[in-house]
């Protein structure tokens, strides 16, 4: 009995003379331009010990006494090191501000591995567009960016990388669209609806061009095109946009339909076609809670005889992020859209109709699509990150011309991941996820498909020139 106190008396001695040893360095990182704190940072003391900035880039260290050499490091942002000396049971607070990395081969992406990394690490070819592009461009449609993408073909909104899928309306896609890292595709035809995505808040569009089916799943074995929204910054922000545009006359008059009139004299003749949109944005921060608030309105009078589109959409992004959960953030991410269009399959004839239809194939229709995607995500000190993501999606389509076309699809998807950074060299991820899509139709029926996927992928990268990706997929 009085070994196992002597023992005992020895391990606690050894306890406190080395906790007495032992001092606390914390504070906080931010970027040095805008301020905004970065979550996610590895503080490393050597190869082994280290920690990382929680949500609010707050972060806490022990260290031993004496010279201490700390480095900060983050994807996209300079490294930063410091030296301090400190003594035995004192607590320094440290706080950092790192600068952004210029170089564009450094651009950050998510889709490769379904993680933040630099596109230059990416073992597979990928295009980033940035919101600037798709500002001055004057558009209203993300397609008409992406087509504009090397590889990257879009017939009919379908999707094509590389001419890997090629044409295949009306039977799904393999080019997988994505709005923050979830699936767009419509429950019924599994097609992407290109005018719902938001054009009005992208932070950036990234396109993966080849097999993605480990990470994403089927609908992925030609590529990925994955549009992702932005949060608000510290400073609060306010976007008007408004573009316009008319249609030129061809140089066949036969196919001039509303006459043989001069565009720049469009204020004078209704029938002269023409476009126009409007983008309005709003984000800013209420303490723990960040809100972004868009809309957008759109009408197109078409060059195609009686073909119009008129659609309306609002969409509000929340997340909160507790300060007494350090790591934890949660939200919800919602879109509402009201559509009236119309369109036509066959014209008249390839003379003097070729812009108008045949009054038997012409489709006016309305409806309306909607999103609601909660959300969980969380980091711990030890770099390990948990996320739960979900959706559900609904597309409502109603047809003038009878009930009998009417159709409505629901898509419920669910996907739970963890990530793990080890020594900023090895990565993990492995991830769980299910969908179930339902559509009804009183032509077609009644459809439903339910899916389950378990996936998991290996990146590493060894002496700062190899890159290796491994991948696997149960579906």
């Amino acid at each position: 009995m009085q070994k196992i106190y002597f023992f005992l008396i020895i391990f606690l001695s050894a306890i406190f003379i080395t906790s007495a040893q032992q001092a606390t360095i914390k504070g906080k990182i931010v970027n040095d331009k805008t301020r905004e704190t970065i979550p996610g940072v590895n503080i490393k003391l050597d190869s082994v010990t280290g920690v990382v900035s929680d949500i609010d880039g707050n972060y806490s260290i022990t260290v031993k006494s004496g010279k201490v050499k700390i480095m900060y490091s983050y994807i996209g942002f300079t490294t930063e090191e410091r030296t301090i000396y400190v003594s035995a049971g004192q607590t320094i607070t440290m706080n950092v501000a790192m600068s952004e990395q210029s170089l564009i081969i450094d651009g950050i992406v998510v889709s490769a591995g379904k993680f933040e990394q630099k596109i230059s690490d990416v073992t597979v070819s990928m295009d980033i567009i940035k919101p600037k592009m798709i500002e001055n461009q004057n558009t209203n449609l993300v397609t008409e960016i992406l087509n504009k993408v090397p590889g990257v073909d879009i017939t009919a909104g379908q999707p094509s990388i590389r001419g890997g899928s090629g044409y295949s309306y009306g039977t799904g896609n393999r080019v997988l669209v994505m709005v923050d890292d979830m699936p767009i595709l419509s429950g019924d035809a599994g097609d992407a609806k290109w005018n719902f995505i938001p054009i009005e808040n992208i932070s950036q569009i990234e396109v993966l061009k080849g097999a993605s089916s480990a990470l994403f799943g089927s609908s992925a074995l030609n590529g990925v095109i994955n549009v992702r929204t932005a949060f608000p910054t510290d400073k609060p922000k306010t976007k008007i946009l408004v573009n316009s545009g008319i249609y030129m006359n061809p140089k066949r008059k036969e196919l001039i339909w509303w006459g043989d009139r001069k565009p720049w004299y469009m204020f004078m003749v209704d029938e002269q076609p023409w476009f126009a949109g409007l983008d309005l944005l709003h984000s800013r921060k209420i303490k723990d809670l960040d809100i972004v608030l868009g809309a957008n309105g759109f009408t197109n009078q078409d060059y195609k005889q009686f073909t119009n589109e008129i659609h309306g959409r609002v969409n509000l992004n929340l997340r909160y992020r507790p300060k007494k959960v350090e790591g934890l953030s949660f939200g919800v991410n919602t879109n509402y859209m009201y559509v009236k269009c119309s369109e036509f399959f066959f014209w008249q004839n390839p003379d003097s109709g070729a812009l108008r239809p045949n009054p038997n194939t012409l489709n006016p229709t309305q409806g309306y699509r909607v999103n609601t995607d909660p959300f969980i995500m969380y980091f711990d000190k030890k770099g390990n990150r948990f996320s739960l993501r979900s959706r559900y999606f609904r597309s409502v389509n109603t047809f003038n011309e009878g009930s009998d076309k009417d159709n409505i699809s629901d898509l419920a998807f669910a996907d739970f991941q963890y990530h793990k950074n080890v020594k900023n060299k090895v990565n993990i991820t492995a991830g769980l996820s299910g969908s179930y899509n339902h559509s009804s139709a009183e032509l077609l029926g009644t459809h439903y498909g339910i899916n389950v996927s378990l996936y998991g992928q290996f990146d590493a990268k060894f002496w700062n020139k190899v890159a290796v990706s491994l991948g696997l997929r149960c579906e």
